[in-house]
């Protein structure tokens, strides 16, 4: 097959100021300003939306900005050369210095969040910081304070330690004890479940919020505290719903009320500081305003100038961009899914054909019918998961074949009459349909695992399939079109995969683990089984 460079174009923004949605994080503020960050680099705007202006423009990350308690400097965590530390720079952008000197701790993966992270400000104006210098693995964190001009980190006398935040006098601290603020686990109950807890320096107690008067934890995470005044304001998803929310702790009374009630997107990332009046956080696409005085919240509008290069159109060479692939029945073309566009290709003479031209949405597993008249992928150009066919001459326009478009749908795969599909979804069900009448048909519905693995009988009158059992192990069953009826084939001892009808229908491969190979342990007298 001759080289495939089908060129794709990216969207050309005309222009030099850009209503941008959904790139805004890490924001803070201070009176009248909020800071953010924004394709790697740190932005300002009014606490009331409008124009934004940077204040870097270094090829480095940057990421989690915070105002000094007077709103003269921010400090924040940079990766200016490979590792991540603190660095300190004034309000309007200028004279920035590093401040911690501290290699990462091995490689840490991206769900474990930066290293030394900036949390916040003290009252007598240290920076206080999240780092994993000192702890026997990247798991867990400690918290520290350094001078913003710079000097010997100090540890806070605590064993461990997550997001934080100072009470107005400084002689306490709101914490998480956990740092997983960048995994999306939701209703997480177990080790790792994020509590909200004060530590009173004088004192030297440690009290859980919520546990105050008797009352139970909440049943979800607590994270992102902050103090303004005689409250802590935090977020929880203890709303029973899978979003998080803004909620404060009066600490004098022990009150905790509930502000927020998105429904779609968690809150994140919530910020602000004494004497307020605002705080501020990520929803979405979109950061808010929360006015702590009457506990109202404003969506900022933000407009960010400049070129944007990496929004400007270009040439792509879409052969470096595959993500899935298939031959045509008479084998003369093979369709490409790259970049999110079908393409099919021939293997000697004629053209590239890019069968859907959909920038806007994101195509994949394209699969060709047997009869060699049609190419099946997933879209989402409706806003969500559907299964598509289109002609594979390109004559006529795509046609929908399913509707629900509730949740991610996987590869579809054809009927050897070329009159039925299957496909499954992420909620672990398994469906056909008529391609002629788009009637959908369940399967099967697993519990333990998704199912990914299906195929047609050459007759198309039966689906093979792997299921995951509630051993974990993998088994294979058949589906019968006519009796509608599903029955296992394999073993519920053995892992069982990849079914396979062979081409006359008369008999179905699968890959098997069957064979044990126990070893005798070396601390008790039994045996173990390590394969």
């Amino acid at each position: 097959m001759k080289r495939f460079i089908p060129f794709l174009f990216g969207i050309l923004f005309l222009g030099t100021t850009v209503n941008a949605q959904g790139l805004f994080r890490y924001p803070d503020v201070c009176g009248s300003k909020v800071v953010f960050s924004h394709a790697g680099d740190l932005w300002m705007v009014s606490a009331h939306g409008g124009r934004a202006w940077r204040l870097t423009s270094s090829a480095g990350l940057e990421v989690s900005p915070k105002f000094s308690r007077d709103c003269t400097k921010i400090a924040f965590t940079a990766q200016y050369d490979g590792n991540f530390n603190v660095y300190v720079m004034n309000a309007d952008g200028t004279n920035t210095h590093q401040v911690t000197f501290e290699g990462d701790v091995g490689h840490i993966p991206g769900r474990f969040g930066p290293n030394n992270m900036v949390l916040d400000w003290t009252p007598d104006n240290k920076i206080l910081f999240f780092s994993r210098r000192d702890t026997f693995n990247i798991w867990f964190g400690r918290l520290f304070t350094v001078d913003p001009n710079g000097g010997w980190p100090k540890a806070l006398p605590l064993p461990k330690g997550g997001l934080a935040s100072f009470s107005p006098e400084g002689h306490r601290l709101a914490y998480n004890r956990i740092f997983r603020n960048f995994r999306t686990w939701k209703h997480y109950k177990g080790g790792m479940a994020q509590d909200l807890w004060i530590y009173d320096f004088d004192a030297k107690k440690t009290t859980h919020v919520t546990h105050s008067k008797g009352t139970e934890r909440f049943q979800g995470t607590e994270s992102y505290p902050v103090w303004i005044g005689d409250r802590i304001y935090f977020l929880s998803d203890n709303n029973g719903d899978d979003t998080m929310n803004v909620y404060y702790y009066e600490y004098s009374t022990h009150e905790i009320k509930q502000i927020t009630h998105f429904k779609d997107y968690d809150c994140l990332w919530l910020s602000g500081k004494t004497p307020g009046p605002n705080l501020v956080f990520q929803n979405g696409a979109d950061l808010y305003v929360l006015k702590v005085a009457k506990n109202t919240v404003q969506k900022l509008s933000i407009q960010l100038p400049g070129d944007h290069p990496y929004d400007q159109a270009k040439w792509v060479n879409g052969g470096k961009y595959l993500t899935s692939f298939d031959i045509s029945p008479h084998g003369k073309r093979a369709v490409f899914v790259a970049r999110g566009d079908v393409f099919t290709v021939p293997v000697e003479r004629g053209d590239v054909r890019n069968l859907t031209r959909s920038s806007g949405a994101f195509d994949r597993y394209a699969t060709w019918s047997p009869d060699g008249k049609w190419v099946a992928y997933v879209s989402d150009a409706s806003g969500d998961d559907e299964l598509y066919v289109d002609r594979a001459d390109n004559r006529d326009a795509p046609v929908r074949l399913t509707f629900d478009g509730h949740c991610k749908k996987y590869a579809p795969v054809w009927s050897p009459d070329s009159k039925k599909i299957a496909f499954a979804d992420k909620e672990d069900r398994l469906y056909y349909l008529d391609v002629k009448e788009k009637d959908v048909r369940l399967v099967d519905t697993a519990k333990y695992w998704e199912i990914r693995q299906y195929t047609w009988s050459g007759d198309s009158r039966f689906i093979a399939y792997q299921k995951t059992e509630d051993n974990m192990f993998g088994r294979i069953y058949i589906y019968s079109l006519k009796d509608k009826k599903a029955v296992p084939v394999t073993s519920y001892f053995t892992n069982d995969s990849m079914p396979a009808f062979d081409p006359a229908g008369r008999y179905l491969y699968f890959v098997s683990q069957v064979q044990w190979n126990p070893a005798l342990s070396d601390f008790e007298m039994s045996f173990i089984y390590q394969k």
